[in-house]
């Protein structure tokens, strides 16, 4: 799902900056370049506010010796897949100026083009990044929940040995 819905925004980037700049070739300059590249800005706080979200999860209570190792292997991930975002949006945000800022450059159908694609895949990873959220706070959930059940069941079963104790002492004390 999160495949076709990037891939379209990829996609209708390009075509949409074309055609915008078809009616307006002023779109292309450097100076409307530095609004396209506060996209990548949005991208890398989007992409780090996640990854210190998610290192909350190697402080859950209640993991297994296995859980904490898948723990310990998805934040690896978490955090690669971050640093691989970071460094696509600087990039793209380099390349956005860079194609803006040459006016040979701006003034041919390549430039909306490319810079429109560019645009996209930044805007795409925005749209990933709330999937990434909903995995964390899934599995957190999952962990809270689990240890809550676990600690009503030690609770119950902790109350039915002091009632089993109360009433074996009542009979005892009544025969």
């Amino acid at each position: 799902m999160f495949f076709l819905i990037r891939l379209s925004i990829i996609l209708a980037a390009p075509f949409l900056l074309w055609l915008g700049w078809t009616s307006s070739p002023e779109m292309v300059s450097a100076a409307s370049m530095r609004y396209l590249g506060g996209i990548f800005i949005g991208v890398w706080g989007i992409a780090f506010h996640f990854l210190r979200k998610s290192a909350e999860l190697s402080s859950l209570p209640g993991l297994s010796g296995h859980e904490q190792e898948r723990v310990v292997w998805k934040l690896a991930d978490i955090r690669r897949r971050v640093w691989w975002i970071g460094g696509i949006a600087i990039v793209a945000g380099f390349l956005v100026w860079l194609i803006g800022s040459m006016p040979s450059l701006a003034e041919s159908f390549i430039a909306p083009l490319s810079i429109g694609l560019l645009v996209g895949i930044g805007v795409s990873y925005i749209v990933v990044i709330p999937g990434w959220f909903n995995e964390i706070y899934a599995f957190a959930d999952e962990i809270r929940l689990r240890e809550d059940k676990k600690r009503r069941t030690e609770t119950a079963i902790k109350e039915i040995g002091d009632s089993k104790k109360t009433l074996s002492r009542d009979t005892a004390t009544s025969a």
